[in-house]
């Protein structure tokens, strides 16, 4: 992770990234920074971003299982937020699935909100303006791990008879 950047950052980043690290599973938060220094309440500047994040991951990484996460709120409501977020699992995520690209969506906003609404619960941040506490940390842990679990994986690793430690 890479805090306090932005969406330009990591696409300014993600080619090399990809080249060096060749992930199966990636899993990509990004987007609050953005809304926090200076959206007017129309991210498209980040959605569009945040588009060619995805479009150069399922290009250049084909057979990466890719989990953008719905981004977790600030301590009070942020229209910006949420209209990244509809953004998120309502266009970017269906557009590449339905290419028939591994993309796929968790939602981290509602771990921030009292259970079962999408009231933010400004209790749980732990510097009163974006940053969770350790229990919430703990449930967007269990909700990648959750999207995870949801991934169609490869079965079984395969080996090389050339180095029979090094798994591919």
């Amino acid at each position: 992770g890479y805090g306090g950047k932005t969406t330009a950052f990591v696409l300014g980043n993600i080619s090399a990234w990809l080249a060096v690290d060749q992930p199966d599973v990636m899993l990509l938060m990004i987007g609050i920074n953005d809304i926090g220094q200076g959206s007017s309440g129309e991210p498209t500047g980040t959605e569009q971003n945040l588009s060619n994040i995805v479009a150069t991951v399922v290009s250049q990484s084909p057979n990466t299982r890719l989990i953008v996460a719905q981004i977790t709120p600030y301590a009070t409501y942020s229209y910006s937020i949420t209209r990244y977020n509809n953004y998120i699992a309502n266009t970017l995520v269906p557009y590449f699935a339905g290419l028939g690209k591994y993309v796929t969506t968790v939602n981290q906003y509602t771990n921030m909100c009292f259970p079962g609404t999408t009231n933010i619960n400004s209790a749980l941040f732990v510097n009163g303006l974006n940053h969770p506490n350790n229990a919430t940390y703990a449930l967007m842990a269990q909700t990648w791990f959750n999207g995870i679990k949801a991934l169609s994986l490869p079965a079984t690793p395969q080996r090389t008879t050339a180095n029979p430690n090094l798994v591919i």
